[in-house]
């Protein structure tokens, strides 16, 4: 299928590897510029070099800086816009909150605000800096990519910060999905599930080797903080990032066009719900 990407400009924070990284490889396969960000100087350079040796696309630039502050995000759409003039596609996507593993009466009030900081800044900053591009063009895309936790908060699972913060970004949405229709633009989120990340699997290990409780699953090494065991969920294994990137390019894409406000689980079935 073609995506209707060619030449559209999409910047995908967080994305030097992992899920972001996926979409970003996705898209531009697909024939869109994309700029590669992330914290670490040397990953996102290597990034860059990847996709475009894996691609055969040079319209790939990388942009390193810590895109959870205000100026952070400035600079990077700046230098976007000194590059290619516009942008078409924002994805949003940063590390997790800092409490992860920690139970409610351990988290300090710094976690509190860094975690609101982290993941819902980090939209509000790039959207005010992204969206009078869009307007002006009348198309765009806003994609945000969550936690399946945002819908529902697993049992037994301390990620209180994050189980709190991540549904308002869903509400952010949401609000803008309304606000921004009428300029051509959609806004949606991803909710992933389990996914095979870098971070995942270093959690994972961290958890065991500090000797708190493991959930047993099919390789033995599932932990209760990172993941719910593979029996709950239906598919029988964890997602593959490829996988994620897949939906997120497809909203990103020309077809979807008249897809906007929806949140989109991508968890092998795990999540019970109805809607």
């Amino acid at each position: 299928m073609d995506f209707g990407l060619q030449n559209r400009v999409a910047f995908v924070s967080g994305s030097s590897k992992g899920m972001g990284k996926a979409a970003a490889t996705i898209m531009a396969e697909e024939g869109a510029k994309v700029v590669i960000t992330g914290r670490g100087h040397e990953s996102v350079f290597s990034t860059v070099e990847e996709i475009i040796n894996s691609t055969n696309n040079s319209n790939v630039i990388g942009i390193p800086g810590d895109l959870t502050t205000k100026e952070g995000v400035q600079s990077a759409v700046h230098q976007t816009i000194d590059r290619w003039g516009t942008i078409d596609i924002a994805v949003s996507n940063v590390y997790g909150p800092p409490s992860q593993g920690k139970a409610f009466q351990s988290v300090i009030e710094e976690d509190w605000f860094q975690s609101y900081q982290q993941q819902v800044m980090h939209v509000v900053y790039l959207t005010s800096e992204v969206i009078p591009y869009m307007k002006m063009n009348r198309w765009g895309r806003l994609i945000n990519i969550g936690s399946s936790t945002s819908k529902e908060p697993p049992r037994g699972v301390p990620t209180v910060t994050g189980n709190t913060v991540r549904p308002a970004v869903v509400g952010l949405q949401k609000s803008l999905s309304y606000e921004l229709a009428e300029y051509g633009i959609t806004v949606n989120n991803v909710l992933p599930g389990a996914t095979e990340t870098d971070r995942f699997r270093n959690e994972r290990v961290k958890l065991k080797e500090s000797g708190q409780k493991i959930v047993n699953d099919r390789g033995g090494t599932s932990t209760t903080v990172i993941t719910a065991p593979w029996e709950e969920i239906p598919m029988g294994r964890f997602a593959d990032p490829k996988e994620i990137g897949a939906v997120i390019a497809f909203l990103a894409s020309q077809q979807a066009s008249y897809v906007t406000g929806v949140t989109i689980q991508v968890d092998g079935g795990r999540m019970r719900s109805l809607f």
